[in-house]
């Protein structure tokens, strides 16, 4: 065959790939998220220069269900959370963290869908706190602050039409994606000697993703999304136990339907802060 031909024949072949369209599958999604929490941390000032701090982020937490939205999630009961916070000036501190939603404690939002075994959702992330004095004992915080999460998800898919040949009708796939979660809360508190009390106002976005709908061609991708913004309210107590060791516990809520509907839970942390005091 000399080269004219070879041409022809390969001009023919690109040409009837480019015509077969692509298949078309319905698919059936799952993911675990985390659960929704505010912010950790009370608007007082630092008094020392760091803390560790270390907890679970979600105790006594109901059974969740279905929001706004076609979602198909898996929620964690228990989720932990551990963070640095280092004081940058005066007023202002960064904190560094890792959180978890344990699989083990997940329940789904729908009674049907798809089982979701790909581990725990894993985040690390970072906040910006700026704690301004407004009175005698009282101060407000303002928070942001970001995670990233990978959250495990599975799809289920079936090809309905221009199926290739030779091909399986149903197919599976599991995987891990990565997306970001964004913060901002405002933290009026009032503390006199080893007491604190808190409220906060803050607002994440939930992560999600369609229970069900139609892809053309492959997608590999899990198709998690960064979700809508929803609001939780907060109140917490503070109280130092062991010299400068603080426990503390938040009980918060959703002031608004997500993608999850979930009501009011629980978080604790213990906190130690290290360093010298700042002066009175």
């Amino acid at each position: 065959m000399n080269a004219t031909a070879i041409r022809i024949v390969a001009i023919v072949a690109l040409a009837a790939v480019g015509c077969v369209p692509p298949p078309v599958r319905r698919v059936n999604r799952a993911a675990l998220v985390p659960r929704l929490t505010p912010t950790l941390v009370d608007g007082a000032p630092m008094a020392q220069p760091v803390e560790l701090a270390f907890g679970a982020t979600s105790l006594m937490a109901g059974a969740p269900g279905p929001g706004e939205g076609d979602a198909a999630l898996e929620v964690p009961g228990t989720q932990l959370a551990g963070f640095a916070r280092f004081r940058v000036a005066d007023y202002a501190s960064i904190a560094f963290g890792y959180a978890a939603g344990l699989d083990a404690s997940a329940r789904p939002i729908r009674p049907h869908q798809a089982p979701v075994d790909g581990g725990d959702a894993a985040g690390i992330g970072t906040a910006l706190t700026v704690a301004v004095p407004v009175a005698p004992g009282w101060s407000v915080g303002v928070e942001a602050g970001v995670v990233g999460w990978e959250v495990p998800w599975i799809e289920h898919s079936t090809c309905v039409a221009n199926c290739p040949i030779g091909a399986p009708i149903d197919t599976t796939s599991e995987g891990r994606s990565v997306v970001m979660q964004g913060s901002f809360a405002v933290t009026p508190t009032y503390r006199r000697g080893d007491w604190t009390v808190f409220a906060s106002a803050t607002i994440k976005n939930q992560p999600t993703i369609e229970h069900k709908g139609t892809e053309l061609g492959v997608d590999v991708s899990g198709d998690v999304e960064g979700g809508p913004g929803v609001w939780l309210g907060a109140v917490g107590l503070s109280a130092a136990v062991i010299g400068d060791l603080r426990v503390s516990a938040i009980v918060y809520a959703p002031l608004e339907r997500g993608p999850v509907a979930t009501g009011p839970s629980l978080a604790t942390m213990l906190t130690l802060p290290l360093g010298p005091r700042r002066a009175p």
